[in-house]
């Protein structure tokens, strides 16, 4: 572990341990006991929205834990040209690929 995977995921280790995470004088420590790696417990997954930077997607909320995830999309429920504000009726229940 170094600084950047500290900056990178301290959150979501100190949630998956439940337990403290810090770095100084170059070292991670987990409830203060130094460590040079780690590995995740479980699979987590990178969620993107489809408003693109309007999103509130991973960015904004952070990696995903597997057992989260309750389905996969399967067609366009609503699709709505983002400048005019009108429905484009060609895109609705189009299935995705």
């Amino acid at each position: 572990m170094n600084l950047k995977n500290y900056q990178l995921y301290h959150k979501l280790i100190s949630w998956e341990q439940k337990a403290k995470l810090e770095y100084k004088d170059s070292t991670v420590f987990l409830n203060d006991k130094p460590i040079k790696d780690y590995c995740f417990q479980k699979n987590y997954y990178f969620m993107a929205g489809d408003k693109g930077e309007n999103s509130q997607d991973s960015r904004y909320w952070g990696l995903l834990p597997e057992e989260y995830i309750v389905g996969k999309a399967a067609f366009i429920w609503k699709s709505v040209d983002p400048y005019t504000g009108k429905f484009r009726w060609e895109r609705f229940f189009k299935t995705i690929h």
